[in-house]
Formats: structure tokens, C-alpha cells, sequence
């Protein structure tokens, strides 16, 4: 089990309720941290290269359903793994 790149999908399902519920805050929140997140579920020093295909598949479900710009995370290193 890779917890790691369960957060990923937890933090998806969490903005999905956020939304549904009307609690935004909680979206606002993970739009303002999600390069701290891709950073601890892979990092740069390719510790995490294993969940790269985690992330960019949950970055564009993101993307897709607005919670997730993605100019924020084609910034940055990210921008060479993580193609919208």
C-alpha cells in the first residue's frame, strides 16, 4: 500500500465533498498547497518516481472537474512530469 499516492486520491474525494456540500474552504485550501502535496507524494530527487503516474492522473481529473488550475502545477519542476 502506497500511502503516498493514496493522499492523492483522498484529497480527490475530499474536494468532490467540499464542492458537493458547499464547504469550499476545504477546496481553496488544497488549491493553495497542491505543489507542497506533489512535492511529498514525488518528490524531485525521484524518491516517489513511482507515483508521477498517480499524480498526473489525479492532477487532470483535478483540472477537469476545477478544483485544481493547471497553470499552478505546470509551474516548476512539476511541469516536466505533470503534462495537461
Amino acid at each position: 500500500m502506497n500511502n503516498r499516492a493514496n493522499i492523492m486520491y483522498f484529497i480527490e474525494h475530499l474536494c468532490d465533498m467540499a464542492q458537493r456540500e458547499d464547504h469550499l474552504e476545504f477546496v481553496r485550501m488544497v488549491q493553495r498547497d497542491i505543489l507542497k502535496v506533489i512535492d511529498a507524494v514525488a518528490p524531485e530527487d525521484g524518491s516517489g518516481a513511482a507515483n508521477v503516474k498517480v499524480v498526473k492522473k489525479v492532477s487532470r481529473i483535478w483540472a477537469i472537474l476545477g478544483h485544481l488550475y493547471s497553470a499552478r502545477v505546470s509551474s516548476g519542476w512539476h511541469a516536466h512530469f505533470l503534462r495537461f
